[in-house]
């Protein structure tokens, strides 16, 4: 179904995700994150088709599963929300719109704060984090780490060269 979305192919990707609904709910549940994703994929179809009341109906559904089952900073409500911020937009609703693109940008600020902070990475406040994954400011507790160096420049490859 999603090749068929981006092929265009809009109708032909709601019928098979409606299929996929129908086997998800027989076979795996009614709480199930495939469940969720393919309304939220359903959402993203009627959309694209300016069928903006059925989408906010599917992402409420994806976002409800969701929030029972994941953590409340996961990228996949994150996707939700925003996705729900721009359908909002785009039926004229700004104010509210706004407001779930905060929530959207704050729960990804956190998730990345936890991510950093498994990876043994500590966010300085003073640094910018909001334009993920780039510009990420980070310092390790390595004592091999050079602080506060871009996490940009701590991914690029060694040279191999000694600078002895």
């Amino acid at each position: 179904a999603i090749v068929l979305e981006a092929m265009g192919e809009l109708d032909e990707a709601l019928r098979l995700d409606s299929r996929a609904i129908q086997a998800f709910k027989r076979h795996l549940g009614e709480e199930h994150s495939f469940l969720a994703c393919t309304y939220y994929n359903i959402a993203n179809i009627l959309m694209k088709q300016g069928e903006l009341g059925d989408a906010m109906e599917y992402c409420l559904l994806s976002l409800k599963i969701h929030e029972r089952n994941l953590c409340s900073d996961h990228s996949s409500i994150t996707m939700t929300v925003h996705r729900m911020a721009m359908i909002l937009e785009q039926q004229g609703e700004e104010e509210r719109a706004s407001e779930l693109y905060e929530k959207a940008r704050l729960q990804q600020r956190e998730a990345l704060r936890k991510r950093f902070t498994r990876l043994n990475l500590y966010i300085d406040e003073d640094k910018p984090i909001d334009t993920a994954p780039w510009p990420i400011y980070c310092r390790s507790k390595s004592k091999f780490a050079k602080p506060w160096r871009s996490l940009k420049d701590r991914m690029k490859p060694s040279t191999g060269k000694s600078k002895a």
